[in-house]
């Protein structure tokens, strides 16, 4: 249903289907001018957006599927992120949450426009959001600050983050979650050739201990 709902909709933005109150015409149709699949219809779509709807939905896209409208506009300051954004749930890649919040319609779309920005941008950008989440205060979980630092290349800072949402996760009783936290940072100290002092390795290891005594 999607890709339909899509294909569609780049059909009459191309001018292939033109929709003039209760009548449509449908004009030639080139199969080798017709994406095969939805995400080449994104591409295709995206295409024939202007500059500053490409740089929000890349912008929506690094901070994740749901996106809060003062994180994007943070990362680009001199654009009505609410605007452009606004303008995107008309045209069907988004859909408003609240009066705070967006979110790309189908997971797929989000990383389709992910995939198109290069690692230096896609690093760029999380750096931004994850300094923006440290300046917005609660409401924001460790881990999810922690992977914005990893994406960035920032790997002591994300290490930080990813252990004190294991603490977290130990605290409130998820060993599994605490256990895949640990996992996580285990993967960041290898992806970023981390070396740590003693201290910090016994607290993951009792963390580790600890959750995987009550998960049996």
């Amino acid at each position: 249903p999607y890709f339909c709902e899509q294909l569609l909709k780049s059909l009459v933005e191309n001018g292939t289907i033109v929709i003039n109150g209760p009548s449509v015409t449908l004009g030639l149709l080139d199969s080798a001018a017709i994406p095969s699949t939805v995400e080449g219809v994104i591409v295709s779509r995206l295409d024939r957006f202007d500059l500053e709807s490409q740089q929000c939905l890349k912008a929506a896209s690094v901070v994740g599927r749901r996106h809060l409208i003062a994180t994007v506009q943070a990362c680009l300051p001199t654009v009505d992120v609410a605007a452009v954004l606004e303008g995107m749930g008309a045209d069907g890649l988004l859909r408003r949450v609240n009066d705070s919040t967006f979110e790309f319609q189908h997971v797929i779309a989000r990383d389709v426009v992910y995939d198109l920005m290069t690692e230096q941008q896609r690093r760029q950008l999380h750096r931004i959001v994850a300094d923006q989440l440290e300046r917005s205060g609660g409401g924001v979980s460790a881990a999810t600050v922690g992977r914005h630092w990893r994406q960035a290349g920032e790997y002591a800072v994300a290490l930080d983050y990813l252990e004190r949402a294991a603490s977290d996760a130990l605290g409130s009783g998820s060993f599994a979650g605490t256990v895949a936290l640990l996992d996580e940072a285990a993967d960041v100290c290898v992806a970023g050739s981390l070396e740590l002092g003693a201290d910090q390795r016994a607290r993951l290891a009792l963390q580790r201990a600890r959750a995987s005594y009550y998960l049996g």
